[in-house]
């Protein structure tokens, strides 16, 4: 069970057993302002899974239903994410679009809401993109409009998809286990040193990738697939390049 935690306004947040509630309230800014307090709340732990969990309108879907989006995009900036998904969905994928007020109209076949994107932009900082992850419940469409949708609507349409969400933090707890355990260095490391040179920035970032690599391909060898570069800005351009092959679902 989770349990209220005093003294944290603006939010209201919850404590449970490894796991932790922020409730950010409408809007992108609320959203990245809530997880950077959440994240500075919880000490600064990185390599956390991180969920988004909230209610959107889709011209289409049931209200009702549950989905883990493959794409983000800010309807403002036009800037787009994807979330990798290298756990077994417990629900269907499908494209977000975050944008600045409630929508009553559904121009686009996407879940449109107000929160997401704020909340990728700041979590992505805080931690890898596979642990970084969005799920939308939908609560209005086409047939039921979203000036209907208050608390209570909302509660029940969170309570009807509990299986999912708990499936989606369990598989987000295994994985950011599982990228702990990935701190050492990747053996393949210093090869890479020697073999090409690498700015203090490139270092660092070398390193993550490496780590997401190991992830993602533990049968593959990191250095086999960058030998063809000349340059360390190209080995790090190739490592980028596979590491976001791994996008489940559409990107059109």
């Amino acid at each position: 069970a989770l349990e209220a935690v005093a003294g944290c306004d603006p939010f209201r947040v919850y404590h449970g057993h490894r796991l932790s509630l922020i409730v950010s309230g409408p809007g992108m800014a609320r959203a990245a302002a809530a997880a950077g307090y959440l994240f500075r709340l919880n000490g600064g732990c990185r390599e956390q899974g991180w969920l988004n969990l909230g209610v959107g309108g889709h011209r289409s879907h049931p209200t009702g239903a549950a989905f883990l989006a493959h794409r983000v995009s800010d309807s403002l900036s036009l800037e787009s994410w994807y979330p990798p998904r290298v756990f077994t969905a417990p629900c269907p994928g499908e494209a977000v679009l975050t944008v600045g007020r409630v929508q009553r109209a559904y121009p686009r076949p996407v879940i449109y809401e107000m929160e997401a994107a704020g909340f990728l932009a700041a979590s992505l900082r805080f931690s890898t993109a596979e642990l970084v992850q969005v799920l939308k419940i939908i609560s209005d469409n086409a047939d039921s409009s979203a000036s209907r949708v208050r608390s209570p609507e909302i509660r029940a349409l969170v309570a009807g998809q509990l299986g999912a969400i708990e499936s989606v933090l369990q598989s987000l707890g295994l994985l950011a286990g599982e990228m702990q355990q990935l701190e050492q260095p990747h053996p393949e490391q210093e090869r890479f040193l020697q073999r090409w040179r690498f700015t203090a920035t490139e270092q660092r970032k070398l390193r993550e990738q490496l780590r997401r690599f190991r992830l993602l391909f533990p049968d593959r060898s990191a250095y086999q697939s960058a030998s063809g570069q000349s340059r360390a800005r190209d080995v790090l351009k190739q490592l980028e390049v596979e590491l976001n092959a791994v996008v489940p679902g559409p990107r059109a």
